[in-house]
């Protein structure tokens, strides 16, 4: 217990314990404080409270970014500590996630522009519940070092996280380095739906893909064209849609090829068209492909082509149905 091990001490002696420590060390206890500590910005947040404990340690914080690189933001009061994190942060690549139902409509657009200006520096962004109807689209941003994105809608309302998705011109895919995408929403838009499809075209090194989504029947105007996307390192993809989105799913499998996949789950009953185009996603995957994982809801038994998806996962080691 370290309260009884300095119960001894007086206040002087600890502080002055604590003054000889070099900056070194200093740094290395703040980092631990940091990562200790929960990333929304506040005043008795680790990176903000200790730098209000004297001139030496506030120096030392401010000088180093890395310490302001976690944002977190899940109401008005923290919104308006967001831009001293993005200030202080430099030109660190940074972590963001903002989520909540924010009642000054104003000041998160200005918040959030300020974090689409640094569009560079973003690893990560997730974006939960927020109503950003007409603002920058995604498609238009340069994410060169965003690993992880999220979209996804808060207890059921109904939430745009990008609008007006239009190809990039440019030849080189807007988030190069993307790993991970979560795309969650109760009841997207025919617009949304449209709009991940050319979302997913610029996502060429993605490991996770996660699509839930009551999407609505729109097979004339779902985006999806004759292009199929081949992710050459994707080991985890979740396929959850509703009933009436089977010809959705259908189609979006017979656009995909995934010769790395690990984990598979279709998180919804498989009409036997929907079977088919797993079959067909399994094959063009490379018949034997990895997947030691799957998570089919069958829905009505068809021996003869459920079978034939059981026999292209001949790597099996876990299977829920």
């Amino acid at each position: 217990n370290i309260i009884a091990r300095f119960s001894h001490l007086d206040r002087t002696s600890i502080m002055t314990s604590i003054s000889s420590l070099n900056n070194d060390v200093l740094l290395c206890i703040f980092s631990a404080a940091v990562r200790m500590s929960l990333p929304n910005p506040d005043l008795k947040s680790a990176p903000l409270n200790l730098s209000r404990t004297c001139r030496r340690w506030r120096e030392l914080l401010l000088t180093n970014a890395l310490l302001w690189v976690r944002l977190r933001c899940e109401s008005d009061h923290e919104l308006m500590l967001a831009p001293l994190w993005l200030q202080r942060s430099q030109n660190a690549v940074i972590d963001v996630e903002m989520c909540g139902e924010f009642q000054n409509r104003a000041l998160l657009l200005a918040v959030l522009t300020r974090i689409l200006s640094n569009q560079s520096r973003l690893r990560r962004l997730v974006l939960i519940g927020l109503d950003l109807e007409g603002f920058q689209p995604i498609a238009a941003m340069e994410l060169a070092n965003l690993v992880d994105l999220r979209l996804m809608s808060l207890w059921g309302r109904n939430s745009l996280p990008f609008t007006s998705l239009r190809p990039q011109p440019a030849q080189q895919p807007i988030a190069p380095m993307l790993r991970r995408l979560d795309f969650a929403y109760d009841k997207p838009t025919k617009q949304m739906q449209r709009e991940l499809w050319s979302l997913l075209k610029q996502c060429p090194q993605l490991k996770e893909l996660a699509i839930k989504a009551d999407f609505g029947d729109y097979p004339e105007d779902d985006g999806l064209d004759d292009h199929v996307l081949v992710f050459k390192n994707l080991q985890l993809m979740v396929l959850s849609t509703s009933i009436r989105a089977r010809d959705y799913t259908r189609r979006l499998l017979q656009h995909l090829e995934a010769p790395s996949l690990v984990s598979l789950s279709i998180g919804e009953f498989m009409s036997n068209p929907v079977a088919e185009a797993v079959h067909q996603f399994l094959f063009r995957s490379h018949y034997g492909s990895p997947v030691r994982r799957a998570r089919l809801s069958m829905g009505v038994y068809n021996k003869e082509l459920h079978g034939k998806i059981l026999q292209a996962l001949p790597d099996l080691t876990g299977l829920r149905l």
